[in-house]
Parts: C-alpha cells; sequence; structure tokens
C-alpha cells in the first residue's frame, strides 16, 4: 500500500493546513490513530504506520516562522536583567561553595535563591535552528552544543556524580506521584537545609511519602497524581521523561521533582532558568551505537517498566517532544563534538 498517499488524503479529508502547527499535528495524529483502528490494524503494523505518519507531519511543519515561537522563552531570558549583589556574586564564583551546594540538600527555595548567579553560564550566542511551541533545537556556539529545548520536564542524572560514582538504578530513584513531592515541600524543615560542613550529599526523601490519591481496593483507578515516565539511557547515567504531566520549570513542585529524582544541581538551576533541554551531539571520544544516541530503557510507573497501551494516561504534546528528541539526536550524531568535554565525561 502506498501510504502516503493514505496520508495526503487522510490531511486532506481531515482539513489540515498546509503550514499545521505542532498542535494541528497533535491533533492529526490522535486522529490517525482512530482511523487505524477502525480500519482493523493494531499492534506492530499500526504502531509502524503511526510512526510514518508523524514523520510525513514533521515534514510538514514550519520550522522558523517569522516570530519566534518557544524560542522566545531564550529571548525572554537574555532580556532578563537579574538582581545580583556584588558580594554575593564572589561567594557563589567559588569553587569550594558549589562542591558544597552539589554536596548539600537543597530545596526549591534555594535553587530560585542561587539561579541568577549562574544565569551567565545560560545565556550565550546561539543558532536556532527549530523552533516550534513546544521547543525548539538550537547550536551554542560557545560550546558547540547542539540542544533541544522543550516544555516536557525532563530527569537528568549522571552515574558518576553520584555518591562513590556508582551506577543508580533509576526504578529506585524516579518519584511515583505529585502529592508525594508536594508532601516534600510542606514538610521541608530549616534543619534539613544544607551542611556546608558535613558536605553530606543530599538524599531524597520522596519514598517517605504515600500518594494521598490511591485507587479503591478492587477497582483499576489510575490516581491524576501518578507519574508516566519514559527512560533513557544516556553516556554515564540516564534520562527520564515525564509524560504524564505539565509543569512550569520555576514552580517549586518541578524544581523538588528534580531535586527528589536526584538531578545534577546545575542541571536544576539550567532548567529554572530556561525550561528543560537535552543534549544532541557526541562528547568527545563518545561512541553512538546502533541504538541511537539514548537507547530506550521503557516507560515506568511506580519503579516498575511497563508497556504503554491505550489506557495510559500521557500527553500527546509530550510524546511529541520525545520523539523529537530523538529525531534531533540522531540528525546531530555526526556532528562535531561539545567543545571541552572531556574523554571521560
Amino acid at each position: 500500500m502506498d501510504w502516503n498517499n493514505v496520508f495526503e488524503s487522510f490531511c486532506t479529508a481531515i482539513k489540515l493546513p498546509e503550514s499545521p502547527s505542532v498542535d494541528d499535528c497533535k491533533n492529526a495524529s490522535i486522529l490517525f490513530c482512530a482511523y487505524l483502528t477502525r480500519q482493523g490494524y493494531s499492534g506492530a503494523l499500526a504502531q509502524s504506520v503511526k510512526e510514518h505518519f508523524e514523520q510525513y507531519l514533521y515534514n510538514k511543519i514550519e520550522i522558523i516562522g517569522k516570530d519566534f515561537k518557544f524560542y522566545k522563552t531564550f529571548i525572554n531570558l537574555m532580556d532578563t536583567d537579574f538582581e545580583i549583589d556584588d558580594q554575593q556574586k564572589v561567594f557563589t564564583s567559588d569553587p569550594g561553595f558549589r562542591k558544597r551546594l552539589m554536596e548539600g540538600y537543597i530545596d526549591a527555595r534555594l535553587i530560585k535563591e542561587i539561579a541568577p548567579y549562574y544565569a551567565m553560564l545560560v545565556k550565550k550566542p546561539q543558532k536556532l535552528e527549530v523552533d516550534l511551541e513546544s521547543g525548539y533545537m538550537a547550536l551554542d556556539l560557545a560550546t558547540n552544543t547542539w540542544y533541544f529545548c522543550s516544555n516536557t520536564l525532563m530527569v537528568d542524572v549522571d552515574s558518576y556524580k553520584m555518591e562513590n560514582g556508582q551506577d543508580v538504578d533509576i526504578k529506585s530513584i524516579l518519584p511515583h506521584c505529585m502529592c508525594q513531592i508536594e508532601q516534600v515541600i510542606e514538610n521541608f524543615k530549616d534543619i534539613d537545609h544544607c551542611d556546608f560542613e558535613s558536605g553530606i550529599r543530599r538524599k531524597a526523601t520522596w519514598m517517605n511519602y504515600k500518594c494521598k490519591h490511591g485507587g479503591k481496593t478492587g477497582r483499576k483507578v489510575i490516581p491524576e497524581c501518578q507519574f508516566h515516565w519514559c527512560t533513557y539511557k544516556s553516556r554515564n547515567g540516564w534520562h527520564a521523561f515525564l509524560l504524564s504531566h505539565n509543569l512550569d520549570p520555576k514552580s517549586d513542585v518541578a524544581i523538588q521533582l528534580l531535586i527528589e529524582a536526584q538531578a545534577d544541581l546545575f542541571y536544576i538551576v539550567f532548567c529554572y532558568l530556561r525550561y528543560w533541554s537535552v543534549r544532541l551531539n557526541r562528547k568527545e571520544g563518545e561512541v553512538v551505537g546502533k541504538d541511537g544516541m539514548y537507547p530506550f530503557l521503557g516507560d515506568m510507573i511506580k519503579g516498575k517498566i511497563i508497556k504503554r497501551d491505550k489506557t495510559s494516561k500521557v500527553l500527546e504534546g509530550n510524546i511529541f517532544n520525545v520523539n523529537l528528541h530523538l529525531k534531533f539526536a540522531e540528525m546531530c550524531k555526526n556532528e562535531r563534538p561539545v567543545i571541552g568535554s572531556g574523554k571521560d565525561k
């Protein structure tokens, strides 16, 4: 079957614009899935056809329009003049202070207080390549880092930065639900703040709290607060995308979620400043395997790998962004490596 003709006829039937927006494509994808079901397609074949249709849609999207879309978030950051205390600026630039921050327990309040002092690490010349409503792809000209920045929350953890440099079990680290993070924030005490002298690395506490909205006995109820993750292996750790919720990167919940998931401190700060970003090109010495830059590990709910199906509570916009990051990583895998990235990290 000539699926391109099918795609074209379907888009004509649903009156898809010639230059569709990302939202137009999301809606078209949902309608096409329903169409495949009515036609009796299922399983691997239906998934393959759906992926080809999404590629067909992607090729129709206007990648850079006359007006900035999501890239406007970066423009706004560049235009922001943060209030900086010169005395504190000297203090926060001290490598020893940075080390103590990364080793000590931190909360959302502290991230918001220190972020302005590290904004200059993000406010650098960029080359915009793709600009959509939900994210943009650009090149950091200072470090030659190709990256994708979007409104889908991503947790980035590097094992070598963990205690004793040990690998981490993602099933035990990713929080299970929203209300656990809310309880962490509600019960945070001053005594838990950074102990700079001891240098004890921060510990997650979300597992100390139970979900407040669990389903009733005998009924399969998925609480609205439950997190659905999509996980990938990175060079020295892993990435986890939150498919079930959209969060504001400047909210206490979004910040504390990254802290509880043991993300790197500077990654948390940068996400607070400019949304969630993922690197697309290689670091020095990095070899991309047959499974791509970021091999898929699986979808995860409550610490267990699961198979996503039609009952899964996921947002199409987040799935769209996750698929885009894989597509962009494939496009950039042979680009010149990140400058000064080192061979070991």
